[in-house]
């Protein structure tokens, strides 16, 4: 599932990444991640905070996403990870 994957991801990496490369690495498109990021969210799996421009979605302590513009903007979402 996208979300292990997503797990995986974060666990691997310390350093800021866009959801343009973690889509690469994970095989999905920028709005498949966005979409399932979403979908984790509306399942309660992940918890999202909107802070200005950003969307933040909080998968544990130090596991996270960080969305640079709304999901609905249309263009690449930038994004960082955090995984310490």
């Amino acid at each position: 599932m996208l979300e292990q994957q997503v797990l995986a991801a974060l666990s691997e990496h310390k350093h800021g990444r866009s959801t343009k490369e973690l889509a690469q690495q994970l095989g999905h498109s920028v709005m498949e991640l966005t979409s399932a990021l979403l979908q984790l969210e509306s399942q309660n799996k992940v918890n999202r905070r909107d802070v200005g421009n950003e969307l933040i979605w909080q998968f544990g302590p130090g596991k996270h996403v960080v969305a640079e513009a709304k999901p609905n903007d249309k263009q690449n979402v930038p994004a960082r990870l955090s995984g310490y």
